[in-house]
């Protein structure tokens, strides 16, 4: 599996019969009163680039770009099953390449990491609003809901979630940084370049319980 970059697809590639299958990002997200940091209700952003993908199991998988929405996807369908817009909220200083505040319009937060643990129905989002977010998927595999957050300044470049022998706890490991991975377009201030690491423990509903 792979993301697409500006074409906006994700690619399912079938190595021995060396075919692919391509599936169509580049949805649209639209703002309303109650999107956090909103100040332009009706605002629309197109997603031109698809970042991250993260494989939930053999025929699911979760994308992320830079529309700052989550969408789950399955190899039987050309578009995704259910997305959320605005997963990590809207930055209110907008980007500016001089990394100080600016006058720009709020825009989405990126996504700009994925994580999930096999055989479970939980994964991990990343980005720089603060926190590591933790979502868990429906029995059907047809949507998603928020599972809980773990507090983490930054940018969010990389996240890793291993699990623990037979057991219902994993280690999660993110790479976290004052700048994004692909550039130096922004930056949080004050924030070291460094490792963050968790235990995470599965209730019985397969969310998560967390202490870092």
């Amino acid at each position: 599996m792979t993301a697409g970059s500006a074409d906006r697809t994700c690619r399912w590639w079938k190595v021995e019969e060396e075919v692919q299958l391509v599936l169509r990002g580049g949805g649209r997200s639209r703002t309303h009163p109650d999107t956090p940091g909103s100040t332009a209700p009706g605002a629309e952003f197109v997603e031109n680039s698809i970042d991250v993908v993260c494989m939930l199991d053999d025929s699911h998988f979760v994308s992320g770009g830079n529309s700052g929405s989550i969408s789950l996807w399955s190899t039987g369908k050309k578009k995704p099953i259910f997305t959320v817009q605005f997963a990590h909220g809207l930055d209110g200083e907008g980007y500016n390449p001089l990394l100080e505040s600016s006058q720009a319009k709020p825009q989405p937060r990126w996504i700009t990491s994925l994580a999930a643990i096999r055989g479970t129905n939980v994964f991990a989002s990343g980005s720089w609003d603060g926190a590591i977010r933790l979502w868990v998927l429906d029995e059907q595999l047809r949507n998603f809901k928020p599972a809980g957050t773990l507090p983490l300044a930054g940018f969010v470049n990389k996240i890793s979630i291993l699990a623990k022998g037979e057991g219902n706890e994993a280690t999660l490991t993110a790479a976290v940084g004052r700048e994004p991975r692909l550039g130096r377009w922004f930056a949080v201030k004050g924030v070291p370049n460094g490792l963050f690491v968790a235990d995470l423990v599965l209730d019985k509903d397969q969310a998560m319980d967390e202490s870092a």
